[in-house]
C-alpha cells in the first residue's frame, strides 16, 4: 500500500493520495496530506476502517453515532424540503423538533429514549394547556424523525415506536350561528390595525377584503379550504348558467365536478380583477386564528354560540345547514356537498340546533281533539307513534280493551288541531342558524 501525487495539467500536485479498496474489485482515491509520512498513516488507518466495515465490525450506526443531533436534524429538514412537502408542515416539524430537543437536552442519538419523550411531553402539556390533539402531533413529528433515522440506518432500533398517541376528546365540528356569519360578513370594514394571532407568519396576510370575499366564497360554495385555494380563474365561468369547474387534482376525491354559482358570488367575481387563467383567485386565505378575531372584532363571542369546535371547516357544515333550510332534498344536499353517502351529509354535517327542536316542543299540544276521541297514540306491533298508528288503524282504546274503530283516512295538507296527524318532510336545520 504506497501513495502517490497525482498529474493535474502536466504538473504534480502538493497532495499525496491513496487507493482505498471497498470491496472485491473495487477502489476508491482519496486525497491525503503533503506530507508523504502523514499520508501513509492516514491511508493505512482507512483501509484498516473499510476492512472492518466490510465485516460488520463497524456499522453505519456507529458512524452517525458520533455527530450532534442537530445535525440529524437539519439533514432530516433538508430531505423534507427535497420531497417538496407543504412549507407550513416543514416549519411544524422543525418547530416541534426543536421545542422537545431543547426541553429534553438532547445532544446526541443515544441520549432520544421513550422515557425522556414521555417525561417532556408531559411538562410542554402542562405549562401550554395543550390538548390531546395538539399533543398527538407533538407525538407524530418526533415519530416521523426517529422512523427516518432508522430508515436511513443511523440508529439501530426505533426508540419511539412503542410510543402510542393518546385518546383525544372532542366534541366536534359545528355550524356557525348567524351573529357568526353576519359578524364574518363585515370583515371588509375592518382595518389593518387589527392584531392578528399570528402576526410574522411566513405567508402574507390576507386583506380584510380579501378575507370578507374569502368568506363569501366559503358559505355560498361549500368547498374546502385546500380546494378554494388552489381555485384558478380559468376555473370560474361567469356566463350563463355560472359555476365552477373542479380540477381532478383539486378535489379531495380526485374527481372533477361543477359546482353552479350564487348569484352573490357572480356578482362578487366580476367585481373583482381577474387575472389570467392559471392566476389563483384567492391569493391568500384566512386563517382559523383570523376568523376567529373577526367574529370577535364584531361584538361576538365564539365560545359562547354553541357546543363544538369552531374553525374554518365549520363554514363547510354552514353550508350544508343552508341548503337544507332552503328546502332542498336530501339527493340535491349531497350533490352540492359532493358526498358519497348521503349518510355524511345528513348525519354529520346537517345537526339539528337547540332552537330548532325547542320549536318543535312549542307545536307539541295535549288539547287537540283527538286526544280525547280515542286518537291513534302507539302501534300495538310496532310501537310506532303518529301518522304510522294512524294509517294502520290501532287506537289508544283498541289497544287496552280490544275493540277496534274504523280506520281514520289521512289527508296531507290537513291542520296540525284537525286531529289528523300529517307528514313531515326533511326537518330544514342545520346544527346553531337560528331558526
Amino acid at each position: 500500500m504506497s501513495v502517490f501525487k497525482r498529474n493535474i495539467k502536466g504538473h504534480k500536485s502538493n497532495r499525496w493520495y491513496g487507493k482505498v479498496r471497498v470491496g472485491a474489485g473495487h477502489w476508491r482515491i482519496v486525497a491525503l496530506y503533503s506530507d508523504k509520512v502523514a499520508s501513509e498513516r492516514e491511508l493505512m488507518r482507512l483501509q484498516s476502517e473499510a476492512d472492518q466495515r466490510a465485516a460488520g465490525v463497524i456499522t453505519p450506526q456507529m458512524e452517525h453515532a458520533g455527530r450532534s443531533l442537530a445535525e440529524h436534524v437539519r439533514e432530516y429538514i433538508d430531505d423534507l424540503r427535497r420531497q417538496n412537502c407543504d412549507s407550513e408542515h416543514v416549519y411544524i416539524c422543525e418547530l416541534y423538533l426543536g421545542k422537545v430537543i431543547e426541553r429534553a437536552g438532547w445532544r446526541g442519538l443515544a441520549e432520544v429514549t421513550a422515557g425522556s419523550f414521555q417525561r417532556v411531553l408531559v411538562e410542554i402539556q402542562r405549562e401550554k394547556s395543550l390538548k390531546g390533539a395538539t399533543v398527538n402531533r407533538y407525538i407524530a413529528r418526533m415519530k416521523a424523525f426517529t422512523r427516518w433515522l432508522f430508515d436511513g440506518k443511523r440508529i439501530l432500533l426505533d426508540p419511539l415506536a412503542g410510543v402510542k398517541p393518546g385518546r383525544e376528546v372532542s366534541q366536534g365540528r359545528r355550524a356557525l350561528t348567524d351573529a357568526e356569519v353576519s359578524a364574518l360578513l363585515k370583515a371588509g370594514s375592518l382595518t389593518w390595525g387589527r392584531v392578528h394571532a399570528r402576526a410574522g407568519t411566513r405567508s402574507r396576510k390576507a386583506s380584510p377584503m380579501e378575507r370578507e370575499r374569502a368568506y363569501r366564497a366559503f358559505l355560498l360554495t361549500g368547498l374546502r379550504r385546500a380546494e378554494l385555494a388552489d381555485l384558478r380563474w380559468g376555473d370560474v365561468h361567469l356566463s350563463e348558467p355560472a359555476f365552477l369547474q373542479l380540477r381532478t387534482e383539486q378535489t379531495k376525491n380526485d374527481k372533477a365536478d361543477q359546482l353552479p354559482l350564487h348569484p352573490d358570488l357572480v356578482k362578487m367575481f366580476r367585481s373583482m380583477t381577474r387575472g389570467t387563467a392559471v392566476d389563483r383567485v384567492f391569493a391568500s386565505l384566512p386563517t382559523k386564528s383570523d376568523m376567529l378575531a373577526d367574529i370577535r372584532a364584531q361584538g361576538v363571542d365564539p365560545n359562547t354560540q354553541g357546543m363544538g369546535l369552531c374553525d374554518l371547516h365549520s363554514l363547510r357544515h354552514t353550508f350544508d345547514g343552508l341548503v337544507i333550510r332552503s328546502g332542498a332534498t336530501v339527493k340535491e344536499a349531497q350533490t352540492l356537498m359532493r358526498h358519497s353517502d348521503p349518510k355524511l351529509t345528513m348525519n354529520v354535517y346537517a345537526k339539528v340546533g337547540f332552537s330548532t327542536v325547542a320549536g318543535v316542543m312549542n307545536r307539541i299540544t295535549l288539547d287537540a281533539p283527538s286526544l280525547h276521541q280515542g286518537a291513534p297514540l302507539m302501534h300495538q306491533k310496532t310501537g310506532m307513534l303518529g301518522l304510522g298508528t294512524a294509517q294502520n288503524g290501532t287506537t289508544a282504546e283498541g289497544v287496552s280493551g280490544g275493540k277496534k274503530r274504523a280506520k281514520l283516512p289521512v289527508k296531507h295538507g290537513a291542520n296540525r288541531t284537525s286531529g289528523v296527524l300529517e307528514p313531515t318532510g326533511i326537518e330544514p336545520a342545520t346544527p346553531s342558524l337560528q331558526s
